[in-house]
Formats: C-alpha cells, structure tokens, sequence
C-alpha cells in the first residue's frame, strides 16, 4: 500500500494493527493522522483504529524500517498522511 506525506509518495511495506492504543483514538480524527512517532515505528488513525508502520519506502529511496527513514525525515504527531485525491481537493 501506500500514502503520501507532503506530496511525497511512501510505499508502506510493514504494518499491523495496534491493538489496545485505542487512547490515541478520538472519534473525530480522519484516517491519515500521526497519533504517535516513536523510535522504531510509527502510529496512524484510520479512522476506525490505529496501525503500526515500521517499515516504509520513500520514492526513489531503498526499503527501510522507519527507524532509518527518521534519521533523515522528521514526523510528528498530527501530520496527515494523504492519498493522492486529496490533492485535487
């Protein structure tokens, strides 16, 4: 699958649901949003749940675990992860 972050394309290669992280959940939060960044992974609200990514593919880029990837990327929480219709909006 994959999404994009700032109009930049990011394969998600590896992703499980969170279970019981349902405290991050809040019933207005739309799917996309970065509820939480940790060292090794990251958290992601798709709007009926939250998914742990810890492995992704930025363009052009080798697969990574997303420890890698944030040595050279910044996420925080509340950043909004898009599929590329919403770019039309």
């Amino acid at each position: 699958s994959y999404t994009f972050l700032h109009e930049e394309r990011l394969l998600i290669w590896k992703a499980s649901i969170a279970e019981g992280e349902v405290k991050f959940l809040d019933r207005e939060q739309k799917p996309g949003l970065i509820v939480k960044v940790g060292k090794k992974d990251f958290r992601v609200s798709t709007g009926k749940g939250i998914v742990k990514v810890t492995e992704i593919q930025p363009v052009n880029k080798k697969r990574m675990t997303v420890e890698s990837f944030l040595q050279g990327y910044t996420l925080t929480p509340g950043q909004i992860l898009k599929d590329q219709t919403d770019f039309h909006k």
